[in-house]
C-alpha cells in the first residue's frame, strides 16, 4: 500500500492525484499500525516526494484548494516526524525549509522560496503559521535539528510574539495577522518556547530573553485592558482578560 502512495507521489502532475494520495496517508495514519507505518515511510525518497509536492503547493498558494493541501502534507510530515524523529528531513533540506518557512514574515530572508511567497490572514495561511509552529517543536525531537534551529534564527520568531497586545506596526512591516490571529500565534508561541528554550541557554541569554519576559509577564498582571478572544486551544478560559497568557508564561518560566 505505501509503496503506491511513494508511486502515486511521483505522478505530481496531477492535483486530483496528490490530493487522493494525501487523504490516502490520513487513513493509513488513522487506522494503520504505527510503528508499520513508521518504518515505511522512514526513507529518503518518500520525504523527498513529500518535499517537491509541499514545495510544489507553496508555488500555487494562491488558490484556496491548493492551501488546504499544502496543509494537509505539512500535517502527514508532522506524523511522520512524530513516529520517526530521526526521519531524513535533515538529509534532504527539507527541514531547513520547513524552518525557513516558520521564520517568515517574521525574519527577512533573499532565499527564493520566500522571495514571491506571501501570506494572508486567510484562515488556510492562519493554520499554516500555526502548523509550522508545530512543525518546529516536532522537529527539535531530532537532536540533529538543534543546530539547523539556531541557524535558522526561528526562536527570534517565535520571541517576537512575547509582547504585549495590541502589537506595535514596526517600521517596514509589510503584513500584520488580525488582533485575534496574533494572540492565538502568541500562545502558541509561548507554548513551543516552553520545550525548545531550556535547551537553548546560550541563545537564552544572548536574545536577552529574561528581560523580554519579564516585560510580557508584568503586562500580564497588570491593570491595562485587554478583551481577549479566547478562542484557541491555548485561550481557553482567558476571553477578555489575560489568564491565559499568565498561565504560559508561568509555564514558560519554569
Amino acid at each position: 500500500m505505501l509503496l503506491t502512495v511513494s508511486w502515486s507521489l511521483k505522478r505530481r502532475e496531477s492535483f486530483r492525484l496528490l490530493f487522493r494520495t494525501i487523504e490516502l496517508l490520513w487513513n493509513i495514519f488513522e487506522n494503520g499500525d504505527e510503528e508499520q507505518i513508521g518504518e515505511q515511510l522512514n526513507s529518503r525518497l518518500t520525504i523527498s516526494l513529500l518535499q517537491e509536492a509541499f514545495l510544489g503547493q507553496i508555488t500555487q498558494s494562491h488558490s484556496h484548494y491548493h492551501r488546504q493541501l499544502r496543509n494537509d502534507i505539512l500535517v502527514v510530515c508532522s506524523l511522520i516526524i512524530g513516529l520517526k524523529p530521526d526521519a531524513p528531513f535533515v538529509e534532504t533540506g527539507f527541514a531547513k525549509q520547513l524552518l525557513l518557512f516558520a521564520s517568515f514574515p517574521e525574519l527577512r530572508s533573499n532565499n527564493p522560496l520566500v522571495k514571491n511567497f506571501k501570506l494572508t490572514k486567510s484562515q488556510e495561511d492562519f493554520e499554516f503559521k500555526k502548523l509550522l509552529f508545530n512543525t518546529v517543536v516536532v522537529l527539535s525531537r531530532n537532536p540533529v535539528v538543534n543546530e539547523l534551529l539556531i541557524e535558522s534564527r526561528v526562536l527570534l520568531t517565535l520571541l517576537s510574539y512575547i509582547e504585549p497586545l495590541p502589537r506595535k506596526s514596526q517600521p517596514g512591516t509589510v503584513f500584520d495577522w488580525s488582533l485575534s490571529q496574533t494572540e492565538d500565534l502568541q500562545l502558541h508561541a509561548i507554548a513551543a518556547l516552553t520545550i525548545l528554550l531550556p535547551r537553548f541557554l546560550n541563545e537564552y541569554f544572548e536574545c536577552h530573553v529574561g528581560t523580554r519576559l519579564l516585560l510580557f509577564y508584568e503586562w500580564t498582571i497588570s491593570d491595562d485592558e485587554y478583551q481577549s478572544q479566547g478562542n484557541s486551544f491555548f485561550g481557553k478560559g482567558g476571553r477578555h482578560n489575560k489568564r491565559s497568557q499568565l498561565k504560559y508564561i508561568f509555564r514558560l518560566f519554569r
